[in-house]
This record gives structure tokens, C-alpha cells and sequence, in this order.
């Protein structure tokens, strides 16, 4: 959804963001851009992908960089927040024209439930206190040596 977020949004390069620690589910957001962005014709030559801490001139650096030397408009799709936010500010620093300030998809959002997204992004179906209970209910099931059903709500 957020891939397809950024084609819309006219971007013929892309950037993909990452932790600098990569967890399996950074492996399944690798995998469905990847797939995405093949079947919409894309090369592997319009992607670029890195894996970055968490340090905020670190990531607005690199970013820089990166968006300077592109001529068409990149499209942002960031693991977490803080990199969106380098994204943001690289972008800021570089004083882009409109027409190339990259759009930017996040896909690991925390906010309060009434708090408006500042970068697009995914809804989840379920509440964070939701998903806290459920990760807690696995947890005590597999303590148990028992195992545990699928997400059940």
C-alpha cells in the first residue's frame, strides 16, 4: 500500500529506509516492496536501499546526499518515524522545488489515536494496548509449552 502510495505520487526512484538492525519483519517490508515495485516495472537500479542508526544527523546525511544527486522525484519509504524525520529535514535543508520533494511512506507508526499522521502511512485494525495484550497472550502460551492459537481478537 505505502509502494503504491509513492508510484501514485509520480516518484520513479526510491529510496527504501531502515533500521541499522534488521528484524524479520523489515524481511516481509523488503519482500512486498520489492514485489510491488517489480510489478509496476521498476528496475532494481531505481532503488536504493539503506540500513541507518538512529541518530538523526546520520540519517539526514545520508538522505542528503542522496536526494541531491537524483534528478526525478524519490519517493520515501521508511521503516520507523525517526527516519522519515531525517528524510524530512534533509529534504528542508536541501530546499527542494516542490515538484522533487520526496513524498515519504512510513510504516512503523507510534501516535496517539487522535493525533493526526505527519507522514502517510498504514492504519492498523488494531489498538497498541490491543496489540500488547495479544503479544502478551503468545508469550504465556509458549511459556506454558503450549501453541498458541492465531491472533484472535
Amino acid at each position: 500500500v505505502l509502494v503504491r502510495h509513492l508510484i501514485d505520487a509520480d516518484c520513479r526512484k526510491f529510496l527504501l529506509l531502515f533500521r541499522e538492525r534488521i528484524t524479520a519483519g523489515d524481511h516481509v517490508m523488503l519482500d512486498a516492496a520489492r514485489d510491488e515495485l517489480s510489478a509496476a516495472g521498476f528496475a532494481l537500479a531505481d532503488v536504493t536501499l539503506r540500513c541507518l542508526p538512529t541518530d538523526a544527523e546520520a540519517i539526514a546525511a545520508e538522505v542528503r546526499e542522496l536526494l541531491a544527486a537524483q534528478k526525478e522525484r524519490v519517493g520515501c519509504l521508511c521503516r520507523a518515524e525517526p527516519l522519515a524525520r531525517g528524510v524530512a529535514e534533509a529534504a528542508r535543508l536541501l530546499r527542494l522545488p516542490a515538484k522533487r520533494k520526496p513524498p515519504i511512506a512510513v510504516a512503523d507508526v507510534s501516535r496517539r489515536a487522535d493525533a493526526v499522521p505527519e507522514f502517510a502511512c498504514v492504519e492498523t485494525v488494531v489498538s497498541p494496548e490491543e496489540y500488547g495484550a495479544e503479544r502478551g497472550r503468545v508469550l504465556v502460551e509458549t511459556a506454558a509449552g503450549r501453541k498458541p492459537e492465531p491472533y484472535r481478537k
